[in-house]
């Protein structure tokens, strides 16, 4: 380095000596900034505000490009109008692959603010997104199967895509783009007003669906239970003739109650799994006793354990045939009329 320094100092005490002042090398180049950043020695001079840059949404290298420009700029218009300022501040909303590819900048390659845009253009050009025409747009349709909640957040990613879409066209149209049902009849029947009503409405025909599937997978899942239930009994019919007696009525107290062999809190947590029971939330009592948590109903005074509504769900459930892997072996001889002991014949006298 020692010896290209001497030769460009010889270099430059001859005739071309004059054109290095001090703006531009002997190649009609800005002259190289002395850190390893990608700037001239013109913007990395520059005076940077005293008073934190502003907070901008990191690019890692996979979403808009020209998105990310158009958040960048409007957020430094209240920070600093100076364009080295801007470039140097740049580097701050990158992240991941975009930050690597800034490291592979060569030095003095940025001169001014206009060659980073045209350089992160060039870079990620392939992440902008089409823009989308409103015939395109009207061409949108829910599909037969396709949930709400899946279908509105298609909807609502194509809409921001369509120039020039107001939100009158968007509340008008929309009821002809969901398939048939309640919820499309319901907006015909009374068209929103504003976009804030439309967002109301629609987070309520959501959550109207999604509790609807929650119900018809529950049921379902209790329906292949008792199937395989009925498929095990099948199985043993040959052997040994079942019986089962009607189920008891809910609210009523059991005479006597299957012995277990583990805490009836864990037996809660198997059936609860299984879709057998489902928590039967209610209010605590005013003056409930706070240390105590039960979870069948999911309320404050007593304990799950201790809880008389779940003991007595449970016996029902096992005396219709369910949870017997947590009854002992002895409480399933019980209603068996006791066996008779044979008694050997006095001795006659």
């Amino acid at each position: 380095m020692t010896e290209n320094n001497n030769r460009t100092g010889a270099h430059n005490d001859g005739h071309n000596s004059g054109r290095n002042d001090g703006r531009h090398d002997d190649n009609g180049r800005p002259p190289r900034s002395p850190e390893l950043l990608p700037f001239t020695k013109d913007v990395m001079q520059a005076t940077m505000p005293d008073r934190p840059h502003p907070q901008i949404e990191k690019f890692d290298g996979t979403t808009d490009a020209e998105h990310h420009l158009r958040n960048f700029v409007d957020s430094m218009a209240f920070y600093s109008k100076s364009d080295p300022v801007k470039c140097r501040a740049f580097s701050l909303s990158l992240k991941d692959e975009a930050l690597e590819w800034y490291y592979t900048l060569p030095p003095n390659s940025i001169d001014s603010f206009h060659t980073v845009t045209t350089l992160f253009k060039r870079q990620f050009s392939a992440n902008r997104r089409e823009r989308m025409s409103a015939a395109e747009l009207v061409n949108l349709k829910q599909g037969r199967d396709e949930p709400l909640r899946t279908f509105m957040r298609r909807y609502s990613e194509a809409a921001i895509r369509v120039k020039g879409v107001t939100h009158e066209f968007i509340i008008n149209n929309l009821p002809n783009y969901l398939k048939l049902g309640f919820v499309s009849e319901s907006l015909y029947a009374e068209l929103p007003k504003t976009m804030e009503e439309l967002q109301e409405k629609m987070t309520k025909f959501i959550k109207m669906e999604d509790q609807r599937h929650y119900r018809k997978k529950v049921e379902a899942s209790i329906i292949e239970a008792k199937r395989d239930d009925q498929r095990s009994h099948d199985k043993g019919r040959n052997q040994r003739p079942l019986r089962r007696g009607p189920p008891v009525p809910l609210g009523l107290r059991y005479d006597h109650y299957a012995h277990l062999t583990v805490l009836r809190e864990k037996v809660f947590e198997k059936a609860l799994q299984t879709n057998l029971i489902t928590v039967r939330k209610r209010r605590s009592p005013r003056d409930a006793n706070g240390s105590k948590t039960c979870q069948f109903h999911d309320n404050q005074g007593h304990s799950t354990e201790g809880c008389q509504s779940l003991k007595d769900e449970i016996e029902r459930l096992i005396r219709v045939r369910y949870l017997r892997e947590f009854v002992k072996a002895e409480t399933s001889q019980r209603g068996r009329s006791p066996k008779k002991i044979r008694r050997s014949p006095e001795p006659s006298r």
